[in-house]
C-alpha cells in the first residue's frame, strides 16, 4: 500500500466513523424532552363594534383586532405553532372555530379585520343586530405535545345589520319537500367581467303539508322567514319551534332571501300569465303539467296590435303571488336591459333567459319574432325549475 493510498483509507475511515457516530447522537431516546413551556394570553377581554357589514366589500374589511399572547418554547428547541380555539360561552367544551396565525402558524399573534369578526361573531350565535361573547384560548403545539394557555379570554362583540358572509350554498330541506334538500339559485351580478355574489338565494319549489327550513349546506344553522319578511338565524330550542309552513298546501311556492339586509320574500304562486306591451294586458294564461314541477306552458294564437312598422311585438311574463297573510301581488318577468333586440331564429339562449323586472309597459321586453310569430300559434314555456342553470323561456311556432 502506498503512502498516498493508506492516508486516504484513514481519511474514509475517519469521516465514516463520524457519520455513524452523529446519526447515533442524533437518534431520539425514550427520555428526550420534548414539553411546552407554559404560556399566557396578554391581551385583556375585548369590546368590539363592528360598524360596517363588509360581507360583499372586495378592499375594505375595516379595522383590525389584534389577539395576542406569550410565546411557548420547546424543550428540544423544535418549533411551536399557534392555533386559536373560539367557543361559545354556552359550551366550552366544544370549539366552533380553529384559527391558525401566520409566518407557518408560529406567530404569536393573530389579527382579525372587521369582515373575519363578523364571521366568528355570527358562528358563535350571535344575532345581526346584537351583542354577545365570545370565548378563546390558544394552543401550542411541536408536533408531539401541545400546551394550551393558562388563560382565556372574551371578545365582546356587536354585530350590524345582515350576515357576516354569503354561503357557497343554501339549501331548502324539511318534510314539505318530502325530506329532500334542493339547493337555491345563487344570484350573481356582472362586475368588472367578473359575477359578483350579492347575497341573494332564490327557488321555485314545490311545498306539500309539513313544515321546512332554510340552512348552509355542509352546517347545522337554521334560518327562519318572519311574517313580515325578516330572515332570521335561529338556535337552540327555537329550531324546532320556529319552522315555516307552506302558504297554499300542494302550490309552487317562491323563495328570496337577501343575507346583506337579512331580508326575504315568500309567496305562493297563483298565476303565470303571458303579459303583452300592445294592449297592456295578459295574452294567455299558462298552465303546469305537472303541479310539482315550476314549469309553465300555454299554445296560444298571437295576434299582435297594430300594422306595419306600428305593430307593438313586446311581451313579458306576470306571475300572480300571494304572501303569508293572503295579500296578493304580481311579479313581472322580462328582458334583462330596457330595450331587446328583435328576437330571430339565430337569437342566444340568453337572450331567453327570465329576470325580475319592473312592471313598466314597455321597458324590459322581449320581442316576439317579426316573421313568424304575429297571427300564428305559438307554444311558450316558462321554466324556473332549481337544476337548470338560468330560469329561461321559449317560443316555438306549432304546424
Amino acid at each position: 500500500m502506498t503512502t498516498h493510498q493508506y492516508f486516504y483509507f484513514i481519511k474514509r475511515l475517519f469521516l465514516f466513523s463520524l457519520l455513524f457516530s452523529s446519526c447515533y447522537n442524533y437518534d431520539w431516546e425514550a427520555k428526550h424532552e420534548t414539553s411546552l413551556a407554559p404560556f399566557s394570553i396578554t391581551t385583556p377581554d375585548l369590546q368590539q363594534t363592528i360598524a360596517v357589514n363588509y360581507a360583499d366589500s372586495a378592499s375594505t374589511f375595516g379595522k383590525e383586532t389584534r389577539l395576542e399572547w406569550e410565546k411557548s418554547s420547546a424543550a428540544d428547541f423544535s418549533k411551536v405553532f399557534y392555533e386559536v380555539w373560539f367557543y361559545n360561552p354556552k359550551n366550552l367544551e366544544t370549539p366552533f372555530l380553529k384559527q391558525i396565525t401566520g409566518s407557518g402558524q408560529t406567530e404569536n399573534f393573530l389579527i382579525l379585520n372587521e369582515k373575519e369578526l363578523n364571521i366568528v361573531a355570527e358562528k358563535a350565535g350571535i344575532a345581526p343586530n346584537s351583542t354577545g361573547e365570545v370565548r378563546w384560548k390558544v394552543n401550542a403545539a411541536n408536533g408531539i405535545n401541545n400546551q394550551f394557555s393558562n388563560n382565556e379570554k372574551t371578545l365582546t362583540i356587536t354585530r350590524p345589520a345582515g350576515f357576516a358572509y354569503y354561503p357557497e350554498k343554501m339549501m331548502t330541506a324539511g318534510a314539505a319537500l318530502g325530506d329532500k334538500r334542493i339547493e337555491m339559485k345563487r344570484i350573481a351580478i356582472k362586475d368588472k367581467d367578473r359575477e359578483a355574489y350579492t347575497g341573494e338565494y332564490e327557488l321555485f319549489v314545490y311545498l306539500a303539508e309539513g313544515n321546512f327550513y332554510l340552512t348552509e349546506q355542509g352546517t347545522d344553522r337554521r334560518f327562519y322567514i318572519s311574517e313580515n319578511g325578516n330572515l332570521k338565524e335561529v338556535f337552540d330550542e327555537e329550531k324546532q319551534s320556529l319552522l315555516n309552513s307552506p302558504i297554499t298546501t300542494g302550490k309552487i311556492h317562491r323563495l328570496k332571501i337577501n343575507l346583506k339586509t337579512a331580508t326575504a320574500l315568500f309567496v305562493a304562486i297563483e298565476a303565470v300569465d303571458l303579459w303583452y306591451s300592445g294592449t297592456n294586458n295578459i295574452l294567455g294564461a299558462l298552465q303546469q303539467s305537472d303541479p310539482q314541477v315550476p314549469y309553465w306552458t300555454v299554445t296560444q294564437y298571437i295576434e299582435l296590435a297594430g300594422e306595419g312598422t306600428a305593430t307593438d311585438y313586446r311581451y313579458k311574463f306576470r306571475l300572480t303571488q300571494k304572501n303569508t297573510t293572503g295579500e296578493q301581488s304580481a311579479s313581472f318577468w322580462g328582458y334583462s336591459a330596457i330595450t331587446a333586440p328583435n328576437q330571430s331564429a339565430t337569437s342566444q339562449p340568453s337572450y331567453f333567459y327570465l329576470y325580475e323586472v319592473d312592471n313598466s309597459r314597455s321597458d324590459y321586453c322581449y320581442k316576439f319574432n317579426r316573421t313568424d310569430h304575429n297571427r300564428n300559434t305559438l307554444k311558450i314555456d316558462v321554466d324556473f325549475r332549481p337544476e337548470i342553470e338560468h330560469f329561461t323561456h321559449q317560443l316555438r311556432v306549432k304546424n
